[in-house]
């Protein structure tokens, strides 16, 4: 037989095609993963951020008449962090009625984590 032989295997070409498709396979999985760890820790934060903000909302509804000489900030402990908080005290359209606006962040960050809006009466 003097025909052409036919081997059967693939090419180097065919190889170093599929060794490309399964690395950019790998970089993007690697990638998400990523994205999905740095997703997590951030609605952690802000999870952890709420829960101050509505431990603070609780001891202003609480609070007593004078509520409002009360400090505007300070810090707070969760989960073995100290979050900084403060808030600002608003009028309303109602005059027996304030606007309590609860901003939340970790130590070290200047952008609230967490935003949280009370209203709360004078007396």
């Amino acid at each position: 037989m003097s025909g052409p032989r036919c081997e059967k295997g693939f090419t180097l070409i065919e190889i170093i095609i599929a060794l490309l498709v399964l690395g950019l396979v790998a970089v993007s999985a690697v990638q998400a993963s990523g994205n999905a760890i740095n997703n997590l820790l951030y609605l952690k934060e802000q999870t952890m951020a709420h829960w101050v903000a509505m431990n603070k909302a609780a001891e202003i509804t609480l609070a007593p008449a004078d509520w409002e000489r009360d400090p505007s900030s300070g810090t707070a402990m969760m989960a073995g962090k100290e979050w900084t908080w403060e808030y600002s005290i608003d009028d309303t359209p109602e005059p027996e009625i304030r606007e309590v606006e609860i901003r939340v962040w970790p130590e070290g960050r200047e952008e609230p984590a967490a935003v949280l809006t009370l209203y709360r009466e004078t007396q």
